[in-house]
């Protein structure tokens, strides 16, 4: 809007303005800022500029939604990475620890056998 039609801006950030003044002077009618914007920018800029940003905010808040859906995706595959390297980590732990007596005993029969 800024660019296309600067002065329809103007009154754009006017109203906005008042509102967020009368809210705060605690007028009424203007008790919730967000409702008095939303009727008086609507009144201000008309229909059709009042749809194309309608459309404009649903188009960018599903393209958060899903910017945040793939990086929590993201993170709960680094999370899934990370446990499975921890698993396979503890299992090879486990196994060289089962080798270790495993050669313990070896060695043990070994110096019974070589002291009989």
């Amino acid at each position: 809007l800024e660019q296309k039609d600067p002065h329809m801006h103007s009154l754009a950030k006017s109203a906005i303005r008042e509102c967020a003044e009368k809210n705060k002077k605690n007028e009424a009618g203007y008790e919730s800022v967000t409702a008095s914007m939303q009727l008086r920018l609507k009144q201000t800029v008309g229909e059709s500029y009042w749809k194309r940003a309608e459309s404009y905010l649903s188009h960018f808040l599903k393209q958060k939604t899903e910017h945040e859906r793939r990086k929590l995706d993201a993170q709960k595959q680094q999370q899934q990475q990370l446990q499975q390297q921890q698993q396979l980590q503890a299992q090879k732990e486990k196994e060289k620890k089962i080798k270790e007596e495993a050669y313990r005993r070896k060695q043990y029969q070994q110096q019974q056998a070589a002291a009989n």
